[in-house]
């Protein structure tokens, strides 16, 4: 049985999509491009580099006034401009490493802060740290008061063992930062290995009075990753001795003391330091998660709808209270609360998200659809878009779905890639399989080692009995990555369905199945391989396991022929029944209760 490939049947579950995070919300642009061929289409779709920060034109920022110090001085040269152009385009290829090198030369005599920084960023990226630090030195002598540049000094600074250096960094950023926002910067430059160095530095950072507090209440989030607790809780009584009022040294001690096992201790502390800072919505966020990680909703239900009493409009509160509505299965509660978030709320594309998830799980693919159109931050709009595609290619409103998947951006091959797979889909599903092969093979022009793709066009042809161009697709996937299962796995299958090449086909299926010994569709493969060699007790064992695994129908159908010819015809007669009655329509299922006047 052959699987494994791209499944864009589905979106994400509902709860999964009720609970987004960031950092598996890609980027995009929106933007509309006529659709008139899968070529045009496959083109509209191409990752979009043009507004990454970390791939603006040099030419843009040295001749558009953009940058304050981007003039004359910034291109000395013709050969300095035609060299950034170069490692411009260079980046819009991807190759970073041959990029630095052309960006390199320049860095010395350049006067652009933009480009700079870009380098600093470029050389980060590929693990270049003393080069990111000397091109850091620079940015600092062009913008000396840029924070961001001294946080990268002071990064830099620590993964080179420049002890100098890091000490001078951070003593710019305690003086120069608020309070909170440094030790939120000290938690970010802290990397594992490095949290000693980094601690002995903050030591010796030379501080005012004034600057003590801050210092010893980074010192206590850093000895807290490295679970020295009572350091940690001195250091943070000694913090809320000067300052009783520092909220984050509240919320920090509150999790030490959990941390420590504390937990009545910490709800104490906390309920009576909510009393004398009532109106601080942050330590009833943290009373309230401290209640559900009890499994106390319901008082996690009250410390949300106190936040609301101070503030109605509360998105963090409004959203919270509203997944507490949600999994209680108050659902019309949870979409009025979700409607509460004003528009210009920095949470409000999260809820309409939210929003379109409750509708799609209440089977409302209308209203879903609505909502997740109207998502405008770049950070959301492509999930929610992809996912209203999915629900309109469902309802086979195949136009009205290749003109919404014709608006998004992918800023990551991987979304390209995604894309394109969904958008073969949709031509496939209406029988247009010319299109949705030219769709992927437009992709392939761009990326011809893209593995999703090559996989999706080889399940396409092979619907043709196209054999030469199926294998020639799976052994190239199989040269690119000689552990996928799945690739082994369908080839294998292949060339034991379709041809007499079992030998070829039992070696692919054997790796397959060590890389993967549970993997149903494997099981599946090898018990039909099995079956085919005349061997139907061993092919018995193996068909059952991947039945047990899953009741697919093509796993039914083999499993079913099996016992038939092992005299177990009641038996096969179940497990058909069970096939037929999950896809009515499964054409080797169907074949196979035919050959069996079933």
């Amino acid at each position: 049985m052959i699987s494994g490939s791209l499944d864009t049947s589905k979106g994400p579950s509902p709860l999964m999509k009720l609970f987004p995070t960031t950092g598996l919300m890609l980027l995009l642009l929106s933007g509309c491009a006529n659709l008139n061929t899968p070529e045009t289409l496959a083109q509209a779709s191409q990752p979009d580099t043009s507004q990454v920060k970390t791939a603006t034109t040099p030419t843009e920022v040295a001749l558009s006034g953009r940058s304050k110090t981007a003039n004359k001085a910034s291109l000395t040269s013709a050969k300095q401009l035609e060299q950034l152009l170069s490692a411009e385009l260079l980046l819009s290829r991807g190759e970073l490493a041959a990029a630095l090198d052309v960006y390199l030369p320049t860095l010395a005599q350049q006067k652009d802060p933009e480009i700079v920084e870009r380098i600093v960023e470029l050389a980060n990226q590929l693990k270049q740290y003393q080069i990111a630090a000397d091109a850091t030195k620079i940015w600092l002598e062009l913008r000396p008061e840029n924070p961001a540049a001294w946080v990268r000094s002071a990064l830099f600074a620590l993964q080179n063992n420049d002890a100098k250096t890091l000490e001078q960094s951070l003593g710019w950023l305690v003086a120069n930062q608020p309070k909170d926002k440094f030790v939120i910067l000290i938690t970010q430059i802290a990397n594992g290995n490095k949290t000693a160095q980094l601690l002995q530095a903050l030591q010796q950072v030379t501080i005012s009075s004034q600057q003590l507090p801050t210092i010893q209440l980074s010192q206590a989030y850093l000895f807290q990753s490295l679970n020295q607790l009572l350091i940690a809780q001195q250091l943070t009584d000694n913090v809320l001795e000067n300052q009783p009022d520092w909220i984050n040294a509240i919320k920090l001690k509150v999790r030490l003391l959990i941390q420590a096992q504390k937990t009545p201790q910490a709800m104490t502390f906390l309920q009576q330091q909510i009393e004398q800072h009532p109106r601080n919505f942050e330590l009833r966020l943290q009373s309230a998660g401290l209640y559900i990680q009890q499994e106390n909703t319901a008082k996690a239900a009250q410390a949300f709808k106190a936040i609301l009493q101070i503030d109605p409009t509360n998105p963090i509160a409004l959203i919270s209270l509203s997944r507490l509505k949600f999994q209680g299965e108050q659902i019309d509660q949870a979409i009025e609360l979700l409607k509460r978030i004003p528009r210009t709320s920095s949470e409000y594309d999260q809820a309409i998200l939210m929003l379109g998830s409750i509708y799609e799980d209440q089977g409302n693919s209308e209203q879903a659809i609505s909502y997740y159109l109207k998502v405008e931050g770049a950070q959301r709009q492509i999930a929610a878009r992809m996912q209203a595609v999915i629900l309109l290619r469902d309802q086979k409103k195949f136009k009205r779905a290749l003109q919404v998947s014709q608006t998004i951006r992918p800023r990551s091959n991987q979304q390209y890639s995604r894309l394109l797979l969904l958008q073969s889909d949709i031509y496939e599903q209406q029988g247009k399989r010319p299109s949705a092969l030219q769709i992927l093979d437009h992709g392939l022009t761009l990326r011809a080692d893209d593995i999703d793709l090559l996989y999706a066009r080889a399940m396409l042809v092979i619907k043709q009995d196209d054999l030469e161009s199926f294998e020639t697709g799976m052994r190239k996937i199989i040269k690119l990555r000689p552990d996928y299962a799945f690739a082994l796995n369908a080839l294998g299958y292949t060339l034991v369905d379709k041809t007499t090449r079992w030998d070829e086909a039992q070696e692919l299926i054997e790796r397959a199945l060590k890389l993967a010994p549970d993997e149903p569709a494997i099981l599946d493969s090898m018990g039909w391989l099995l079956f085919k060699q005349g061997n139907p007790h061993a092919a018995l064992e193996f068909l059952q396991k991947a039945w047990d695994g899953d009741q697919d129908p093509e796993i039914a159908a083999h499993l079913g022929e099996v016992l038939w010819l092992l005299s177990r015809q009641e038996e096969a007669a179940i497990i058909w029944k069970k096939g037929i009655e999950t896809a009515p329509e499964h054409q080797i299922l169907r074949q196979t209760l035919e050959r069996y006047n079933q």
